[in-house]
């Protein structure tokens, strides 16, 4: 799904339509947040053991710690309802 939230609204296929207004809200409202939202949802789930974070640099990974070890107790994620037949890649329809 996080490819989803860094793609330009406007390239999306048709069939990410019913969709498109909650990314470009998010995009929007939560333009420098994003990805520590992002990776806080995932961080508090109880079916993931592990996390693997791909960064360009040390300062990259030292935010992304301290965003962890401060995360708070709700995201603007958790509001959100998005079907699974948009967010799992492989239940996507043929573009």
């Amino acid at each position: 799904m996080q490819g989803l939230f860094f793609v330009k609204i406007e390239g999306l296929n048709d069939y990410f339509k019913p969709i498109k207004h909650i990314l470009g809200n998010l995009q929007e409202t939560n333009k420098n947040n994003l990805p520590i939202y992002l990776m806080e949802y995932v961080w508090r789930q109880s079916f993931i053991d592990k996390m693997v974070l791909g960064v360009n640099n040390q300062v990259q990974l030292k935010n992304n710690i301290q965003s962890l070890l401060n995360f708070s107790s709700e995201t603007l994620l958790d509001h959100i309802s998005v079907e699974e037949k948009y967010i799992i890649p492989s239940l996507w329809k043929r573009m």
